[in-house]
Formats: structure tokens, sequence, C-alpha cells
């Protein structure tokens, strides 16, 4: 029985600290609630999922202000800057914030660099889906159900979606107008989430999301400085 528990905690444990990474990886926020909709609903803890959206929320918002300073003190041009912007700060709103403060040519290509880290949640959506959704996470009534009907209905929706946006065929007001609908509908995800859970259970997450975001953001901060100053040569 102990090791049973010890083996669900572990699972729990695997599943926040993948889903932390892949938020910051890619777009914050909205990577978070999108990847954990993969999940079983006993896999993840409501509380967790929301201490990860609020921290990856902050730490973007604190990249915003403070990463163009950063980018002026590694003498960056605005090429670089758009690169390092759109490659470091996790949620698209603030990458735009950040490249406005530099200026026009800046915000473009970091709007550009963002959108191809935002451009990789479809695979890794498929990827969760396949590895979270596998036999070992899934309930008994699960189980007894072909692969292919435990795939979540929305991913299949944003993979149609996002091809049909790639052909041109919707229009760029449609687009632009169905791209605010979905941010709203973001935003009361999280609105929602947060009225479901109990700020005394939030305190249950302990300081796990922060130092764990935190050492994320700084790691993907060394790494593209670095690898500009590389391609620089």
């Amino acid at each position: 029985m102990e090791h049973k528990r010890n083996l669900k905690h572990d699972h729990r444990k695997s599943e926040f600290e993948t889903l932390a990474a892949a938020s910051t990886a890619i777009c914050g926020a909205s990577a978070a609630i999108a990847l954990a909709a993969t999940f079983n609903h006993k896999q993840l803890r409501e509380q967790a999922l929301l201490a990860i959206v609020v921290t990856v929320t902050a730490l973007s918002t604190l990249a915003m202000v403070l990463y163009p300073f950063i980018s002026g003190w590694c003498g960056f041009d605005h090429i670089d800057a758009g690169i390092f912007l759109g490659g470091t700060i996790h949620d698209v709103a603030q990458v735009v914030g950040a490249g406005a403060m530099i200026g026009p040519d800046a915000l473009e290509i970091a709007s550009l660099t963002k959108m191809i880290r935002v451009a990789l949640l479809i695979p890794i959506l498929i990827i969760f889906m396949f590895v979270f959704s596998s036999k070992a996470h899934r309930t008994e009534e699960e189980k007894a159900k072909p692969w292919y009907k435990n795939i979540p209905m929305f991913l299949l929706g944003f993979i149609a979606l996002a091809a049909l946006n790639c052909t041109g065929i919707i229009p760029t007001n449609v687009s632009n107008t169905l791209g605010e609908i979905s941010r709203l509908f973001i935003l009361i995800s999280i609105s929602a989430l947060g009225l479901k859970t109990s700020l005394g259970k939030l305190k249950e997450v302990g300081w796990t999301p922060i130092v764990l975001m935190s050492i994320d953001t700084v790691f993907l901060l060394l790494w593209v400085i670095i690898g500009i100053f590389l391609i620089r040569g």
C-alpha cells in the first residue's frame, strides 16, 4: 500500500514538473492550461495548476520589465534583441510589450521568434497525450477504450484550426478576432480555476513552482544569450 502511494506521488510530481517546464518553454499560462487538459483530472491537483499559472505569469511580467535592459547591457542590436525577447519571455503579450519598449524592428522579430515557440505547442500536446494518457495513468474505464477515443477533442480542433490558418484561407481580421476570443477564454479559465481553488490548499504546493520555474527561466535566459553570442561570433 505504501509503495502504491509513493508511486502515485511520483507520478503527480513528474506531471507537475513536466507541465511547469513546458509552460516555461512554450507560451506560459496558455500552454499550462492547454497541456493540463491532457491529464486525467485526478493526476494534477487544481491548486498545483493554478500555482504554475500564477508563477509563470509573474515571471513573464518580470521578464518584460527587465529583459529590454539586459538586452541593452549585452549590446544587442534590434535583430538580436528581438530574438532574445522572443526566445526567453514566456507569455505572448509580454513579448509584445518588451519588444515595443525597444522599437518596431525588435517587436517584429520578437513576435516571429515567439510564434516559433508557440508552434511547438501542437507536437508537445501530442507527446503529452500519449505519455500521460498511457495505461499507467488512465482509469479502468479509460483503459477499456481504444487509444484514439482518449484523444481530447480540443486537441483535434486546435490542430485543425492551426493547419487551416497556415494555409491563409482564414482572413487576417477573422484570425485576429478569433485570437482575441481565445485569449478571453484563457482568462475565463484562469478565473474559474482561481474561484475553485482554496488559498489554503494553494499553500500545500509550497515554494516548488516558484523555485522550479525560476530555474527554468534563468536557464532559458542564459541559453539564448549564449546562443546569440555564438552566432555573432
